[in-house]
C-alpha cells in the first residue's frame, strides 16, 4: 500500500483583484471587467524524515509572491491569435475585434497564455509554483494543484504532475 500526503493552503491573503477580458467560445470578445480572485493550492508528495510534505511557510511565501504580481493588474494574453497586444513606450495597445484599449504599461501584466481565462490563470500560477518547488530542498512532490475562484462558487484549476 502506498500513501500520498498533501498540504492545502487558502485564505484572504491568497487573493488578488485584477481585470481582464476573454475571447468567448462563440468568438465574442468580452468587455474589460474585474474580479476579486481567490487562490487555493494543494501540494501532494511523500513525507520526508521530519514528517512533512513541504514546509507550509515556504509554499505560502511563494504563492503570496505570485498573487502579489497579479494584484491590481490588467491581465493580457501574450500569444493569442485573435488578441493583439503591443508595447508602445509606456503603454500597451490592445485590440480584439472592434475593441481597442490603450493601457498604462505599469498597470498591465502580460501572461504567457492564449486567453486570460481563469483556467489559464490557474495554469500560470501552477507553473510558477513548480518553479518555486525547485527551491524546496528535500521535498518529494508528486502533484501541484491550483484552483482559482473568479466569483463565489465558480472555480477553475490546473493540476500538474511532477
Amino acid at each position: 500500500m502506498s500513501e500520498t500526503f498533501f498540504i492545502k493552503l487558502n485564505g484572504p491573503e491568497l487573493s488578488f483583484c485584477s481585470s481582464h477580458f476573454i475571447l468567448l467560445p462563440s468568438g465574442q470578445c468580452e468587455a474589460l471587467h474585474g474580479h476579486d480572485f481567490r487562490v487555493e493550492a494543494e501540494i501532494s508528495g511523500s513525507i520526508d524524515d521530519k514528517g512533512l510534505v513541504v514546509d507550509f511557510l515556504e509554499v505560502h511565501q511563494a504563492l503570496q509572491a505570485v498573487v502579489a504580481e497579479l494584484d491590481h493588474c490588467v491581465l493580457l494574453p501574450e500569444s493569442s491569435p485573435a488578441i493583439t497586444v503591443k508595447r508602445e513606450e509606456n503603454t500597451f495597445s490592445v485590440e480584439c475585434q472592434d475593441r481597442k484599449w490603450l493601457l498604462p504599461a505599469a498597470d498591465c501584466l502580460v501572461l504567457p497564455v492564449v486567453n486570460t481565462t481563469t483556467e489559464l490563470i490557474a495554469g500560470y500560477i501552477a507553473r510558477r509554483m513548480v518553479q518555486a518547488a525547485a527551491g524546496w530542498p528535500g521535498a518529494q512532490l508528486t502533484t501541484i494543484k491550483i484552483a482559482v475562484e473568479e466569483a463565489p462558487g465558480q472555480w477553475a484549476g490546473c493540476e500538474m504532475q511532477l
